[in-house]
């Protein structure tokens, strides 16, 4: 099945009868076993070069940020109890668990199973887009693509996911190489166990604070696509797509909307 996602750009569509040379693959160890990864393509330079923007990028931006990660702290702090920030358990490159951090959106009592049963019916393409709407706990089957506000959502939370503030936390760990500042989103460690073999390929490169998914498609598109698309993304990524993806997200996270 070819997957022509609309809202992709032209280049990144894919050709019907295209030929491209087998993929290498390196073994890595995740959750216990053996997994096969491919292997991107080697760039001169690119990833001292991206590494190089992903240390300045994000030490700059948590500077000037500080007053926006103090008024968020205490907002939260204020508005509901319980911590500040969110950490979340994550697969990172070639299997590596690491903690990413998030300011926390929702009441610090929330069920996480709820969350949990959505974003499986996500990854299985049975309707939904991995969030929880008012009807999920009534066991309402809501098809295609829905907007709701999660009911474990707190008033400050809903506004700052809408806007991707509660991701900033993350740039500590761009600063600290656990992550970039583009590429795919990090999986949830129990998402992974539900992959099959062709969606290992969102393990194969350092996972993004942004990226092809979030800049095209966002909430809008199935799993399947998003798999897609991440691997056009490591298949082609260049300084210079990086540079247009961090440009592009700026419309997108003020809009609320993929592009």
């Amino acid at each position: 099945m070819v997957f022509e996602p609309p809202t992709l750009p032209r280049e990144a569509r894919p050709s019907r009868g295209r030929t491209t040379p087998p993929p290498q693959y390196a073994v890595a160890t995740y959750d216990n076993k053996l997994i096969k990864l491919p292997i991107p393509r080697q760039m001169w330079g690119y990833d001292f070069s991206k590494r190089a923007i992903d240390i300045v990028a994000s030490s700059v931006a948590l500077v000037i940020l500080t007053p926006v990660f103090l008024l968020v702290a205490a907002l939260i702090k204020l508005t509901s109890s319980g911590p500040v920030f969110f950490p979340s358990q994550r697969v990172g490159e070639g299997g590596h668990i690491f903690t990413m951090m998030k300011f926390r959106s929702m009441r610090s009592d929330a069920d996480p199973r709820l969350h949990k049963k959505m974003y499986m019916d996500f990854v299985a393409g049975r309707g939904g887009n991995g969030k929880v709407s008012e009807d999920s706990g009534k066991g309402a089957r809501k098809p295609g693509w829905f907007h709701s506000d999660d009911p474990r959502v707190t008033t400050i939370g809903a506004f700052i996911r809408r806007t991707s503030i509660d991701e900033l936390p993350q740039l500590f760990n761009v600063l600290r190489g656990e992550m970039s500042l583009v590429g795919p989103r990090p999986p949830i460690p129990y998402e992974v166990r539900h992959y099959e073999p062709d969606h290992l390929v969102r393990l194969a490169v350092c996972p993004g604070l942004t990226g092809i998914w979030q800049v095209y498609g966002r909430n809008k598109v199935e799993f399947e696509i998003m798999v897609y698309m991440d691997k056009w993304y490591i298949e082609n990524r260049s300084l210079y797509l990086d540079l247009k993806l961090i440009a592009l997200t700026v419309p997108v996270v003020i809009l609320a909307r993929a592009r």
